[in-house]
């Protein structure tokens, strides 16, 4: 017995997982993988839970809020009063996805990790297709803005894109917070086109720029070029890849709510021609809450 338990405790010896070459399993997270090609409107804009039933989402729309709190002019007099009126709306939840397929030879033989890179690939098709699903909602909401009658859902530049300075775009921030004192609501950032955030790196008062992309002195603020990124007055500016021309919003995330469902894996064997079938959908939906807290920029022509 007692030499038994002395071999028992002796220190293993033997072979392990490190003498032979093992190749690596997929493990990886298709939600993880959708959720970082997205993109940038994705992670500006707020998100909801997605409800487990039906094919349309009702969410309230905030229309006007005349509410406000003040002292009271004496004791026992009437309190200010005032109402928040909302619309019922609905929009529909849509399903997004794709397939493919392979012969049980590429999966089993292949010494390339054919259905890993496949399931990766669709998985940033996803990623792409929901960018372009919430660019498009939020260029609605901007074009309704715009059209809003006298102009007053946008907020004036005051100069053409080439001839703004940088009193014009600091004088426009200002302009921007008290649009957003008064409708209650944080002013969160700016959202540009390529060609807006171009301009704003190329902005100079008296031979130093504005924004900081190094140790520049006398800024305004930064700029992560490559990151298309930075900040103006203390508050976020965000490069939309996506867009085109000369365009620029400031923005609260609370405007647009993202409702999505995690990217679901699907798959199936035909016992026939020796082939599997892997699919990827989702379930989605963008629900624009408070159309206010998109403010458009115009530019002088």
């Amino acid at each position: 017995m007692r030499e038994y338990n002395e071999l028992m405790e002796r220190a293993y010896s033997g072979g392990t997982s490190a003498d032979s070459p093992i190749k690596d399993g997929w493990v990886g997270d298709l939600t993880r993988i959708f959720d970082s090609s997205t993109g940038m409107l994705s992670a500006f804009f707020s998100t909801g839970v997605l409800p487990e039933k039906g094919m349309n989402l009702e969410y309230a729309q905030l229309l006007t809020n005349t509410t406000k709190v003040e002292k009271q002019t004496a004791e026992g007099a009437n309190l200010p009063t005032g109402k928040v009126t909302l619309d019922t709306k609905t929009t529909p939840i849509e399903t997004y996805g794709g397939y493919i397929e392979l012969t049980i030879q590429q999966i089993k033989r292949s010494t390339l990790p054919i259905l890993d890179r496949s399931l990766e690939a669709m998985t940033l098709a996803a990623g792409a297709r929901k960018k372009a699903v919430l660019r498009a909602a939020y260029l609605k909401l901007v074009a309704d803005r715009i059209a809003i009658a006298a102009g007053a859902g946008v907020l004036p530049l005051g100069a053409t894109l080439a001839a703004a300075t940088a009193t014009n775009w600091t004088n426009l921030v200002v302009d921007a917070a008290i649009r957003y004192e008064a409708l209650a609501l944080p002013l969160e950032g700016m959202i540009v086109s390529p060609d807006v955030f171009k301009s704003l790196n190329a902005l100079e008062v008296q031979g130093h720029r504005v924004f900081k992309v190094s140790d520049e002195r006398n800024t305004v603020g930064k700029l992560n070029l490559p990151g298309l990124s930075g900040d103006i007055g203390g508050i976020t500016v965000a490069c939309d890849p996506g867009r085109t021309g000369e365009a620029a919003e400031f923005a609260n995330s609370r405007a647009l709510r993202q409702y999505d469902s995690g990217v679901t894996q699907l798959q199936d064997e035909n016992i026939i021609n020796l082939s599997k079938a892997f699919s990827v959908y989702r379930f989605g939906a963008v629900a624009t809450e408070i159309p206010e807290a998109v403010v458009p920029i115009k530019l002088a022509a």
